[in-house]
Parts: structure tokens; sequence; C-alpha cells
């Protein structure tokens, strides 16, 4: 849906919504529903009377939630307005969440986790052993692309690797 569309229903303290608020969201509505930003002449009447009903209806849907709507502009038109309506909504929102991290944070301990090691710039082996997924065994030696190995790498030439009953 269109996300200049705000929600209109309050929680109690907040104050009503607005018939310009209403009015607003209608508009959008039927824009997005039309594709008009601004409808043609010969649009203008079924497009105004569709932003009239949607907005009789926004403000019917309004007070069957119980949300009171009160007779006024817009207060979003004003940036003024808005910019004060915003600051005073995120002040709440703020508090609670700063309480809800400090009460999670308090209630569940936090497990001790330990970094896996980082490989050293120079590629010679790994700053500090580390362990797998699971936290049982060490993990293998780093080699120069920073990756790990489970065995030792075998040093012996590539001839050494091909078995002797082939031609070379």
């Amino acid at each position: 849906m269109c996300r200049s569309i705000r929600q209109l229903r309050r929680a109690e303290g907040q104050g009503p919504a607005t018939t310009g608020e209403a009015r607003a969201a209608a508009l959008q509505y039927v824009r997005k529903v039309s594709g008009f930003r601004a409808p043609p002449a010969r649009h203008r009447a079924a497009f105004e009377a569709a932003v009239g009903e949607v907005a009789a209806a926004t403000e019917r849907l309004l007070a069957s939630v119980g949300t009171d709507v009160a007779d006024g502009p817009d207060p979003f038109a004003d940036p003024v307005g808005r910019r004060a309506i915003l600051e005073a909504r995120a002040v709440p929102a703020r508090r609670e969440a700063m309480a809800r991290r400090q009460v999670s944070a308090a209630a569940v301990p936090r497990r001790q986790v330990r970094a896996a090691a980082v490989p050293r710039r120079d590629g010679s082996g790994l700053a500090e052993p580390s362990t797998d997924a699971v936290g049982s065994r060490p993990a293998g030696p780093a080699v120069p692309d920073g990756s790990a190995r489970s065995e030792p790498p075998d040093d012996r030439p590539l001839a050494a690797h091909v078995p002797s009953d082939r031609p070379a």
C-alpha cells in the first residue's frame, strides 16, 4: 500500500484523529488506486467523490475501533507541526525501548563468547588459537589465504605424489 498513508488509530492519551487526517489518507488511497496524482478535468468530479466517500468510511472505521475523530485540519500538512508531533511521539518510544533493553539485559545473563582468532597479516599463522563452531576442537593452522586446514600441509614435492609404476 502507499507509504504516505499514516496510521490514524490512536492510543489513549494521544488525542483524537482529525477529519483533515482522514481526508489526507483518503486522498493518498484514491491517488494510488486510480493512478492519478491530479486527475484530468473530465475525471475530477469522480475523483473528488471517491475521496469524500473514502474519508467518510475512514472516519466511521476509526469511530468503531475506539478512536475519536475531531473536526480539524491535517496537522502533518504544516512542517513545523509535523516535526513537533513526531518529536513528542518519539520521546516515550525511546524511553520504552531503553526500559526494555535494561529489563532484557538484567533478565538474561550474557553468554561468554570467545571471538575467533584472526590470521596474521603476514600469513604466518593464527594470532591466537580458535575453536570450531561447536567449541570443542581447536582449528587447524592458518594458511596464507586466511582459511584454516584440518590437517597439516603435505610438504613433499609434487613428483612424490605420483606412483612409481606409472610413466612420468
